[in-house]
């Protein structure tokens, strides 16, 4: 049977938009969103009417949590065509007031399908491009949701946009707060979420992170966590920019100046430096530290003033950033801890020098009250000790500059110690490498002025540490401007210090001290451009120093005297063009060598010869020989470091085992003396005891006296008991009542005689019961049995 022509499908993509929006239908809602899309894209102007719709009704609000997927991805993908083309700073903050970040929170970042999860992520980057991180808190409270898939959702939406804007747009303070939360929910999803998020913070905040969370952590996150941080490598990215980020790097492009670091501030590209600290909540200290805290740095007990540092430490160490306020009295008692005998409490005093210089970061002006007597007490050769004293001068030019340390330090230099001197060059060496302010000419004079006498010194280290110290500041100034104080020093020594000019990195611009008749040859220059400039250069007349044997020496030698213009005819000296192109004698006068600007006599120039192939592999060779002992001696140095931190931990903890120890030995001795007090007391108590017994002794020898005067048997047995000693030296009372000899009394008194009853036997008394009935029965035999002898003694005296 025939059933008819097919029914037609509804069409639902004609109609008014507000109506298929109201649909129950979700085609119709589908299509009303695709067409919101379309028109937002080819819309010439914010006025178009598609804006009116979309911005004065809560269209989006209820698109966002469709129940139909399709939808709902649908709406998300016209919400960021929206937000993209039309949406204002006003727009998107009251789409905030009406709850559209609060619908993505809970129904875009837990969406089944990819698209709309993307999208989702999207409009929140778009919100937080036009309007800022305020955005965020609805997701920040998202993330104390009972519900995983939720909280994990919403922590890796805001781990995205810190890692597109980083921490220059958002603020630090917004997120700290929920990242020991989040590593303590039961889920692993969300604590492997939160990970992610403490790594992009990682990137902007360094160890600043670290002091601010970790002490709510377990330990064994911390480990994990601390694993994560260490594979963080190079500088933070912002990898998008706000609108008003925008906006200044269009202005810069049209002026025609180029923005140097995405991370920074758009309007000032040479300051701008994101500082982590200046997003952490300062913590007041001052008022933390102990109250007798200079009372006890006064004893003359080392382990008392140890014990307080470390309590002052502990306080220090939970405060990644401090309030401002006078820590002058502080910084003067552990400025004098610096002369401290006992090297524990130096070490304590220097990290807790170096807690107050970080936390207080560029608000630290107290550099001359603790550079000075650091500086002094790094003659300690301890690598806990000197690595201490390192890193607390280390954290103080870092916020301070090279003017401020400079004075101190030279005078360390001066200093009579010869570690004072190597570790006063190295810590200058050090700050010389990182300013990134180079130092002025009179700075210059004075760090030259020191740095020659110590080039020349007797003591080898000390020279290395000299020849390092002026490369690098070679390196900032350029050879002409040290030319005239390295002039009268030993050839070698200055070739150490162009061996290390040549290697060393540093992060200041060349300085402006002297004019230069020249553009000075760029440093990262290729060696074969240097080679090329070498064949045009005149040569000097001098006379040819005499080359090194090692084909090696050769190469350095060569290599330093064509970077300082010097003489000689090595290797990398003859050109690698064609003869015919190296003769350029007459360019003398126009050009003048350097010998010939510091005033040496110059005869015309020699013919330069060209090289053979065997000499340019040989030279080949030699460079790639060079820059693989560059490499293993980085290796060395890196292995060094690693070893010398190894040793650092090793001797702390063995500094703790020790202390252990003590505290061991000193119980030891405690229970030792108790023991023996308890041994006097039982001594004692032992005389006292054999004391009573001679008491007891005594006493029987006066009875049996008395009871055997008036029988002839009685004094018999008084004479053989007159014959025994007088004292028994052992034996208990039970022996003593044995002795005694009672037996069962007679029921007349015929017979007085002691010795006439039997034995009792007492050797069992205290086995049971019985024993101690039986004595007690004998007890009162006895008694009865006295005095019946004393009435019968008193009867024969009447």
């Amino acid at each position: 049977m025939d059933s008819g022509p097919p029914k037609e499908e509804e069409d639902f993509s004609s109609g008014p938009i507000e109506e298929r929006l109201a649909s129950k239908h979700w085609k119709a809602r589908l299509s009303a969103f695709e067409e919101i899309s379309s028109k937002i894209d080819v819309s010439r102007s914010d006025d178009d009417p598609v804006f009116t719709l979309v911005s004065d009704t809560d269209i989006f609000k209820k698109g966002l949590a469709d129940v139909n997927v399709m939808a709902q991805e649908a709406a998300y993908n016209a919400f960021v065509a929206y937000l993209r083309q039309g949406a204002s700073s006003e727009a998107v903050a009251r789409l905030k007031s009406r709850g559209v970040i609060s619908v993505i929170s809970d129904k875009g970042f837990v969406s089944s399908r990819s698209g709309t999860k993307a999208a989702a992520v999207e409009s929140m980057m778009l919100m937080v491009e036009i309007l800022d991180d305020s955005v965020l808190e609805d997701l920040v409270t998202a993330t104390s949701a009972r519900l995983a898939k939720k909280a994990s959702g919403n922590v890796n939406a805001i781990t995205q946009v810190v890692d597109s804007f980083g921490l220059a747009v958002i603020s630090s303070k917004l997120l700290l707060p929920i990242l020991p939360k989040l590593f303590a929910h039961p889920d692993r999803t969300v604590r492997a979420e939160a990970t992610k998020l403490a790594v992009a913070m990682y990137r902007w905040m360094g160890p600043a992170l670290p002091a601010q969370i970790f002490d709510q952590l377990k330990p064994v996150q911390q480990k994990d966590l601390q694993k994560e941080f260490d594979n963080v490598q190079g500088k933070p990215e912002q990898k998008r920019f706000t609108r008003s980020q925008q906006q200044q790097i269009e202005h810069l492009q049209q002026e025609g100046q180029q923005p140097q670091d995405s991370d920074v501030d758009m309007a000032e590209p040479d300051e701008q430096e994101f500082d982590p600290y200046a997003h952490i909540e300062p913590i007041e200290v001052l008022s933390k530290i102990p109250a007798n805290f200079e009372t006890e740095l006064g004893s003359s007990k080392w382990k008392e003033r140890k014990e307080a540092l470390e309590a002052v430490l502990a306080v220090l160490q939970k405060a990644a950033r401090m309030a401002p306020g006078d820590y002058a009295p502080v910084l003067r008692l552990l400025a004098r801890c610096m002369k401290d005998a006992n090297i524990q409490v130096v070490q304590l005093a220097a990290q807790c020098i170096e807690c107050i210089v970080k936390g207080l970061s560029k608000d630290f002006s107290y550099a001359s009250m603790v550079v000075g007597p650091m500086v002094d007490r790094t003659k300690e050769k301890k690598p806990s000790v000197a690595q201490a004293l390192a890193d607390a001068l280390d954290a103080v030019f870092a916020v301070t500059s090279l003017a401020t340390i400079l004075d101190d330090t030279l005078q360390g230099m001066q200093n009579k110690t010869p570690q004072v001197k190597i570790a006063s060059t190295n810590y200058l060496q050090r700050c010389l490498s990182t300013t990134r302010v180079a130092p002025t000419r009179q700075e210059v004079d004075a760090i030259m002025e020191v740095g020659v006498k110590l080039l020349n010194d007797s003591q080898a280290p000390i020279r290395d540490a000299a020849s390092e110290m002026i490369g690098t500041l070679m390196k900032i100034t350029g050879e002409r401007e040290l030319a005239m104080f390295l002039a009268k020093v030993d050839k070698k020594r200055v070739e150490k210090v162009h061996a290390f000019y040549e290697s060393v990195e540093v992060n200041s611009q060349k300085t402006n001290t002297a004019p230069a008749p020249r553009a000075p040859v760029p440093v990262a220059a290729s060696r074969a451009s240097v080679d090329a400039r070498t064949a045009q250069r005149p040569q000097s007349a001098l006379p040819a120093k005499r080359q090194a044997s090692s084909p090696a020496k050769r190469l350095n030698d060569a290599t330093k005297r064509n970077s300082t213009g010097g003489t000689g005819s090595g290797l990398t000296r003859r050109p690698l063009l064609a003869p015919q192109l190296a003769h350029t004698t007459t360019a003398t006068s126009r050009d003048p060598s350097p010998q010939q600007q510091r005033g040496y006599a110059t005869s015309p120039q020699p013919t330069v010869q060209s090289i053979n192939s065997a000499e340019r592999e040989e030279l080949i060779r030699l460079r790639a020989e060079c820059e693989t002992m560059r490499e293993q001696l980085k290796a060395r140095n890196r292995e060094v470091s690693e070893l010398q931190n190894q040793v650092h931990t090793i001797t702390n903890e063995r500094d703790h085992w020790r202390v252990l120890l003590e505290d061991q030995k000193a119980e030891v001795t405690r229970v030792t003396l108790s023991a023996k007090q308890r041994e006097t007391q039982v001594m004692r108590v032992n005389s006292e005891l054999e004391d009573a017994r001679y008491k007891i002794a005594e006493l029987e020898k006066q009875l049996e006296s008395r009871s055997g005067r008036h029988s002839p048997a009685g004094a018999a047995a008084a004479n053989v008991r007159h014959s025994r000693p007088p004292r028994v030296v052992s034996g208990d009372l039970s022996n003593r009542v044995n002795r005694l000899s009672i037996g069962s009394l007679p029921t007349t008194e015929s017979s007085p005689t002691p010795a006439a009853y039997p034995r009792a036997d007492f050797s069992n008394m205290g086995a049971n019961d019985d024993s101690w009935r039986r004595a007690a029965e004998v007890t009162s035999q006895l008694k009865a049995r006295i005095e019946k002898m004393k009435a019968g003694s008193r009867a024969s005296l009447d």
